[in-house]
């Protein structure tokens, strides 16, 4: 990421949630398993996806300290429970070591889209 950066935006698809973690699920599984702690097969949840934006290896990785950090929740139109992304919005807020400033959650394809901040 460059040091001029001002925005950095993380982004992971909704319809992922639940599933096996798997190489069809995640991109570069060995570093997904370092980030996160989860091991293959197991069921992809909220908490292990919030690890992937909250901690220094993870996707921010790399991001200049002054850059607004945002998280875009894609596919939301193919989410098994949409409940569960509002849930993964706040514990990404809450995090203190995520530092993520705004997510938004919906879909690109539909052209729909919340935002949640950080209170």
């Amino acid at each position: 990421v460059p040091e001029s950066a001002t925005r950095v935006v993380a982004v992971a698809g909704l319809e992922s949630l639940g599933r096996p973690v798997e190489d069809d699920v995640v991109f570069r599984m060995e570093r997904f398993e370092e980030v996160t702690g989860a091991s293959r097969g197991a069921p992809l949840t909220t908490p292990i996806l919030t690890r992937l934006f909250s901690r220094s290896a993870g996707l921010f990785r790399g991001s200049p300290e002054g850059a607004r950090r945002t998280v875009f929740l894609n596919k939301l139109d193919l989410a098994a429970d949409p409940e569960e992304a509002d849930d993964l919005a706040r514990r990404i807020l809450e995090s203190s070591k995520a530092r993520v400033r705004e997510v938004v959650i919906g879909s690109l394809r539909q052209g729909r889209y919340t935002t949640r901040t950080r209170s």
